[in-house]
């Protein structure tokens, strides 16, 4: 162990030699400024995308099967959160820095992101249309709007008072509500269902006690013999699976059925597996890590790869340590959120840009890249619905916890002070947002002898130039608005 903090502190105290060295042979060089911190953020993402990946949200699945949370639940509430992990704590970050002209727009251009382009990239990653399921593509969007429409509200005036705050994370509750209660009701019927179908096996026996008692005797004789020989007969066949069958690998702790764990990872939006990370197939990791070929990628995630291995539980071999590997990933997730922040508002006074257009396209783009490549990896594997709802479920998490918490905490921990959220030139985000939210939905829903969502072609070029004619909107609209 001490071998390996070893090798990795050697290689983290390479990594920042040789950019304290680049650093001061750039001086005031604004070009080369610039790459050593393009080369610098670049590095963060893919410390980020790790970590959440490969022990972040294995670490949450481990929760979620332990406390049999229902899959639904899950991917819309502890799975979306570490996908939305790194967008949360960059916000949180700057809210500790009271600089959210930053991370609010990067929240919102992860939006446009997931509504604008990502549903888009899964059919050209499968090439093929596919059907979506209406009430939670409909319940979704309804949220999403809602607590986006309530939060340009509240940062209008430029402050943000507690009871804003507040308001703004209770929306997450009522979407919490709208997911569990049709789960329960649904669970209540067939709780009910069984309990009626068992009532009347009982019951039966209980109805012949007239006539033929002599031949139903007889006749009972004959099936219950004839059951015990298919009875052995099973059980024989049974034993010769079993013995034929391979062991698990999956570490699926003990007291919890051992299919359980793959079920998850086909169906929980979000899962280590459905996002391209640990726990696949070969065939699934080549196609959902674009980047396990390349050489270039793999060299620069190196370092990450060896510092996390050494510090953090691995969650395949210690699944009962799935508390400490998601508060020690949280704890990385954090800090490299934090040098985020940091080399975005370097790169902002670099190029003389606004903090808004950074967050709008820089972070926006470098949060959104793991997620985009997890969403197409689902839909490959057959998952349509996780891929889509993992993408936009995540975005309600990121304005109701990403945005409410952080900036309740502030204004409680400074005496119920308002919390400052001067943003400039974010009109054209709202517009840009706006649109991207109309073009999902009227290329994504439609009538055809009832309301469907299916996700084709056509739609999908639409929402491709929808995207990239937002984005040159944006840039052109903020380009000229330089931040002092």
């Amino acid at each position: 162990m001490s071998h390996c903090i070893t090798h990795a502190d050697l290689n983290q105290t390479s990594i920042a030699s040789q950019f304290a060295l680049l650093s001061e042979q750039c001086g005031t060089d604004p070009v080369c400024s610039t790459v050593v911190d393009a080369v610098l953020m670049l590095l963060l993402f893919i410390g980020l995308a790790i970590v959440c990946d490969d022990y972040l949200c294995p670490a949450i699945e481990e929760l979620c099967a332990r406390f049999k949370v229902p899959d639904e639940a899950a991917g819309a509430s502890f799975l979306a959160f570490g996908s939305a992990a790194p967008e949360i704590m960059i916000n949180v970050a700057a809210t500790r820095r009271q600089n959210v002209d930053l991370s609010v727009p990067a929240i919102m251009g992860s939006a446009i992101i997931a509504y604008g382009f990502i549903p888009a990239a899964c059919f050209f990653g499968v090439r093929q249309s596919f059907e979506l399921k209406i009430a939670p593509t409909l319940r979704d969007t309804f949220f999403y709007l809602v607590a986006l429409g309530f939060l340009l509200h509240v940062v209008h005036d430029g402050t943000v008072e507690l009871q804003e705050s507040l308001a703004i994370s209770s929306i997450f509750v009522f979407y919490m509500l709208a997911i569990w209660l049709p789960l329960r009701g649904r669970a209540s019927r067939e709780a009910d269902g069984d309990r009626a179908s068992q009532g009347s096996e009982v019951e039966m026996p209980e109805m012949d006690t007239s006539c033929g008692l002599e031949q139903a005797d007889e006749d009972v004789e004959q099936g219950a013999a004839h059951g015990d020989a298919e009875l052995l007969a099973g059980s024989d066949k049974s034993d010769a699976v079993a013995e034929d069958a391979e062991p698990r690998t999956d570490g699926a702790p003990t007291g919890r059925p051992a299919p359980y764990r793959d079920n998850m990872d086909e169906a929980l939006p979000g899962s280590s597996v459905a996002r391209g990370g640990r726990g696949g197939d070969d065939e699934d990791e080549d196609e959902g890590d674009c980047w396990a070929n390349n050489m270039l990628l793999d060299v620069a995630s190196k370092p990450f790869r060896v510092i996390f291995a050494c510090t953090i539980p691995d969650p395949e071999k210690h699944p009962g340590w799935y508390f400490l590997t998601f508060a020690v990933s949280l704890f990385y997730v954090a800090v490299l959120s934090e040098l985020v922040c940091s080399v975005a508002e370097d790169l902002c006074a670099i190029l003389h840009v606004p903090h808004e257009l950074a967050g709008v396209t820089l972070l926006a783009l470098g949060a959104q890249v793991p997620d985009t490549i997890a969403a197409v990896s689902m839909a490959r594997n057959k998952m349509y619905d996780g891929a889509i709802t993992s993408a936009i479920g995540s975005q309600i998490l990121n304005i109701t916890l990403g945005m409410g918490v952080p900036f309740a905490v502030w204004s409680w921990t400074n005496d119920g002070k308002p919390m400052t959220a001067t943003l400039g030139n974010i009109h054209s985000v709202s517009v840009c947002l706006g649109v991207s939210v109309a073009l999902y939905i009227i290329c994504v829903v439609r009538y055809s002898g009832g309301w469907k969502a299916r996700v084709t072609a056509s739609g999908s070029v639409v929402m491709i130039l929808g995207y990239l004619g937002c984005n040159a909107y944006m840039v052109k609209s903020m380009a000229g608005c330089v931040d002092s």
